[in-house]
């Protein structure tokens, strides 16, 4: 048996427990300054000791006005709000846990506060300054949805800085993503998402595209954000980025001649796209490859689906298209980024090779 000496003061229930004393909000009390003991079996103080934050400390906030509510709130739907405290609000526990569990080189992600909903346990390894139980009604105001069952918890944490890809002490580059005018987060986030499950080096964000850390891109991208070098700037510090790492652009448009050539010549040698490996003699094996992800360091610019590429980035890339059967007219940024960061990342012969194809 465990031996857990409880003290009450201020209306808030403290528990001391074994030697080093640690302080523990457990429940809001009305009675009067009291000191009693109780007693517990090993299992339930093990348990007691597992539910521990270091340096945390838990309380419980039932008004959806508590200032620390609306500052959460605004996390999540104000960029310039998250710029100004430096700090992003992330949504869910397998979205918390798939960020602070990361290894990151710079080290792990700080988490300032951790918001729990009632009668849900926090996420498993995320430790926290803060801890707070809340009701359905704040979880719900928080995530601007009017049901929410979904999430037992949502979490401040620092946001990462910007990274400066010109810098001389930048790793040399060899894939970078480009992002011009892409104002929809579902398709932002699932692009990082895509280019760090594909080893892609980095992303730079030109003027136009949405915020990396909205909640809908964060969700998205399942964290990729927190995983991924992205910078931004315009298109002359772009320049510097792909003169200082000796860059070849390429600029994803629909608007070319062999796209439609490709429909009537699904073999054709051009496709480069629809050739597999086991096409191929095995001597022309690194030829292919060469010719279909480059030797040199490379990044393609993606732009929005309804707008398209700039004059400017049409103007310093190179036109590059997945050629289609004509039946559909055009893909998802998105879909197309994928598609593109797949045939163009290093490995792109040897992840073919790792594909399963049904019988």
């Amino acid at each position: 048996m465990a031996t857990l000496l409880v003290r009450t003061f201020r209306s808030q229930q403290y528990c001391v427990t074994g030697p080093h004393m640690h302080l523990r909000r457990l429940c809001s009390q009305t009675a009067p300054f009291r000191w009693s003991s109780c007693q517990l079996t090993r299992a339930a103080a093990e348990n007691f000791r597992s539910c521990q934050v270091s340096a945390s400390q838990r309380v419980d906030i039932t008004s959806p006005g508590n200032d620390h509510v609306k500052h959460c709130h605004k996390l999540r739907t104000s960029s310039q709000y998250r710029d100004a405290c430096g700090r992003v609000l992330l949504v869910g526990s397998d979205l918390l846990q798939e960020v602070v569990l990361y290894k990151r080189p710079e080290g792990p992600i700080h988490v300032h506060s951790l918001l729990v909903r009632n009668r849900c346990k926090p996420p498993t390894g995320v430790s926290a300054d803060r801890i707070s139980v809340v009701t359905d009604e704040i979880i719900n105001k928080i995530c601007g949805l009017q049901n929410s069952d979904g999430v037992q918890a949502v979490a401040e944490v620092d946001m990462p800085k910007f990274a400066n890809l010109s810098d001389a002490n930048t790793t040399s580059l060899q894939r970078l993503l480009v992002l011009e005018r892409l104002q929809d987060p579902g398709n932002l986030g699932t692009l990082l998402r895509t280019a760090v499950a594909l080893g892609w080096d980095a992303c730079f964000l030109l003027p136009g595209c949405c915020d990396p850390f909205n909640d809908k891109a964060s969700k998205a991208g399942r964290g990729a954000a927190f995983k991924l070098p992205i910078a931004k700037g315009n298109w002359d510090e772009l320049l510097c980025v792909m003169h200082r790492h000796n860059m070849q652009c390429y600029g994803a448009s629909p608007e070319r001649d062999d796209t439609a050539a490709f429909a009537q010549q699904p073999e054709a040698e051009n496709a480069l796209l629809a050739r597999q490996p086991s096409d191929l003699p095995q001597s022309s094996m690194k030829e292919a490859q060469d010719e279909v992800t480059g030797s040199n360091a490379m990044c393609i610019v993606l732009g929005s689906e309804g707008q398209g590429l700039s004059k400017t980035a049409l103007e310093y890339s190179m036109p590059l298209a997945i050629p289609m059967t004509g039946r559909m007219e055009s893909l998802n940024v998105s879909q197309a980024g994928a598609i593109l960061m797949f045939a163009f990342c290093g490995n792109s012969l040897k992840l073919y090779d790792q594909i399963k194809r049904p019988h």
